[in-house]
């Protein structure tokens, strides 16, 4: 009596891929961190510090407009600029006033824009007009010259290739001008600091 033959079959299964997989997850992930998120952060700290240096010389142009004289005004501009650089969103951004009025990172200026001719002088940093101060003839404003360091919040100064770029290795420069014309002329030439001398010709900031 013959006896059945039955045949065996062997199914091979595949390899797994996740050893692989987790092997190159962390090169991924590394190139996402230090090339994409951390530059994203720095950039929107620089973009958001920015906005803080811009307010802080507009708000201190308009304490110094709305002073009675020069020294209360060069006071006024101090205190503002000093508050938004020593708030807590300035430490975090890493904000830091870059010389300045005691420094503060502000200096401020007088400009003095002739009726007729259109001509514009300058007295400054820091120093009152000399007399006489003829408001019917010239228009006078103040402009605050904010300057501060911005960044990083990662620095990526080790990181090849943008360690090297502004706001995400070493700090960002920004310098931001603020004009607000002088509610009270006939204080410029009066207040605490020395007096300087008016100088025309392009902007000295």
């Amino acid at each position: 009596m013959p006896f059945p033959i039955r045949s065996l079959s062997f199914r091979i299964r595949p390899r797994t891929k996740r050893g692989s997989s987790l092997a190159e997850f962390g090169p991924v992930l590394f190139v996402f961190l230090f090339f994409a998120l951390f530059p994203a952060l720095d950039l929107m700290a620089v973009a958001v510090g920015t906005a803080s240096i811009s307010l802080a010389a507009r708000q201190g142009a308009s304490a110094a407009a709305s002073s009675s004289d020069y020294g209360a005004g060069l006071l006024a501009m101090q205190r503002e600029l000093n508050a938004v650089t020593g708030s807590g969103l300035g430490h975090f951004l890493n904000v830091v006033p870059v010389g300045g009025y005691s420094a503060s990172g502000g200096n401020l200026w007088v400009e003095q824009a002739d009726f007729t001719t259109n001509a514009i002088q300058y007295c400054g940093p820091n120093l009152k007009p000399p007399a006489p101060i003829d408001s019917t003839k010239f228009i006078y404003e103040y402009a605050c010259v904010a300057t501060c360091q911005v960044g990083p919040l990662c620095n990526l100064g080790a990181v090849p290739f943008i360690g090297s770029i502004p706001g995400l290795g070493p700090p960002a420069s920004i310098k931001y001008v603020a004009t607000v014309a002088v509610e009270y002329p006939t204080g410029l030439s009066s207040g605490a600091p020395a007096t300087g001398a008016w100088v025309a010709g392009a902007a000295p900031f």
